[in-house]
């Protein structure tokens, strides 16, 4: 099992240059404190809700960034049902994980 504060991003970087990654260090282990991971496979599943809580947290921003003007929002009509499509992705992906993070820990209490 990984320490408590060695949780960092897993495969690509999720935290952007423009970003802080202290920022992003509090913001996973807020998620490590309320999931309680206690295995190296529920690590690995708070980390990918964390991974996909960050990254649909920016899809959130572009997409208000992308409605900012009607004008702009017609030119990006293509760009924006991209983002939707990934913004979905993600958010199946993060209900996944918690299900089988929940999963995982009540078999655990359950031994």
């Amino acid at each position: 099992m990984t320490p408590r504060n060695a949780l960092k991003p897993s495969g690509d970087t999720v935290v952007l240059p423009s970003e802080d990654p202290a920022q992003y260090a509090r913001f996973a282990q807020n998620f490590r404190d309320d999931l309680k991971p206690s295995s190296e496979s529920e690590e690995r599943l708070v980390q990918a809700i964390v991974d996909d809580t960050w990254r649909l947290n920016h899809t959130k921003l572009q997409e208000t960034e992308m409605c900012a003007s009607v004008e702009m929002f017609r030119e990006q009509v293509d760009a924006l049902a991209t983002l939707s499509e990934y913004q979905h992705r993600l958010s199946e992906s993060f209900h996944r994980n918690v299900a089988k993070l929940r999963k995982m820990q009540a078999e655990r209490r359950k031994s």
